[in-house]
């Protein structure tokens, strides 16, 4: 049985990380140094997406707060 909720908020999780990855204009390689992880490491973890959400969350604060538009 599929958890729809889950699969969309990965999708959503997925368009923010993707945005801001174009963004910013970094890689994935680039974001698994961020967190001091090998690209392999980074990749294959079973907590990538947390990673990727606290990225995203953490960009927007910042962005907000300073207003970087």
């Amino acid at each position: 049985m599929w958890n729809f909720r889950r699969i969309n908020r990965i999708e959503f999780s997925l368009m923010d990380i993707i945005k801001l990855k174009k963004e910013l204009g970094i890689s994935q390689k680039e974001i698994a140094e961020f967190f001091q992880l090998s690209y392999g490491a980074y990749s294959n973890s079973t907590a990538k997406e947390r990673y990727e959400t606290a990225l995203c969350k953490l960009y927007e604060v910042v962005k907000n707060e300073f207003d970087l538009e």
